[in-house]
């Protein structure tokens, strides 16, 4: 089990960063062609909506968006040994990265304006 410590040590590894970064990409790929329409998306009406809101914004500002969801994806991980999730598969890092999507599409929603 990964330490405090080492988590916020692997955030340094820019090998982690470059996995995230590309899972990201992949994410914002299949909700911009309508590939989300699956778990671990959410199917509720409009969610579809707020996810595309948010890969349009993640897709102009990737490293930015990689430092959202980096600790995120560490933290989810903190059940494993460093050396188990340097070792992760590329398939996990996107199942971690689709996991929370929803989420901050949603919080992305809570933070913009009503008319």
């Amino acid at each position: 089990m990964a330490s405090y410590a080492d988590l916020k040590g692997l955030q340094s590894d820019t090998d982690l960063r470059n996995k995230i970064e590309v899972a990201i990409s992949i994410a914002i790929q299949e909700v911009l062609v309508g590939d989300d329409t699956a778990a671990p998306y959410d199917q509720t009406a409009g969610m579809h909506d707020k996810r595309v809101r948010w890969a349009h914004r993640a897709k102009d500002s990737l490293v930015n968006e990689a430092k959202v969801f980096w600790p995120l994806v560490l933290a989810a991980n903190d059940s494993l040994s460093v050396s188990a999730i340097q070792g992760a598969a590329d398939n996990a890092f996107l199942s971690n990265v689709k996991d929370l999507v929803d989420e901050i599409a949603n919080g992305l929603a809570l933070d913009e304006p009503t008319s």
